[in-house]
């Protein structure tokens, strides 16, 4: 037995058909995640989109009222809450 050799695998693991079977289920699997990403970002992109058009613009102010009361703006509020009613008190 010679250093070099690789342990023999069966037959059916040698064959074409089940190394291209493995090599996609690996693929698909390993993409999966990046296609729920685009999910979520598409989900969080109408959303943001919704709030663009009705009152994002309220949504800032009430930001900027707050940072400048000594607050932090957290524009993710904006964006998480689409069907809020930003309203500046």
């Amino acid at each position: 037995m010679n250093g070099g050799s690789l342990v023999r695998l069966p037959k059916i693991i040698r064959s074409q058909s089940f190394r291209r079977l493995a090599i996609t289920s690996l693929l698909v699997l390993g993409l999966s995640p990046f296609f729920q990403l685009g999910q979520f970002a598409k989900a969080e992109s109408s959303s943001f989109v919704k709030i663009k058009n009705r009152n994002w613009g309220k949504c800032l102010n009430l930001q900027s009222n707050a940072t400048q009361n000594g607050g932090l703006p957290n524009v993710w509020d904006c964006v998480s809450h689409p069907d809020q009613e930003w309203k500046i008190e």
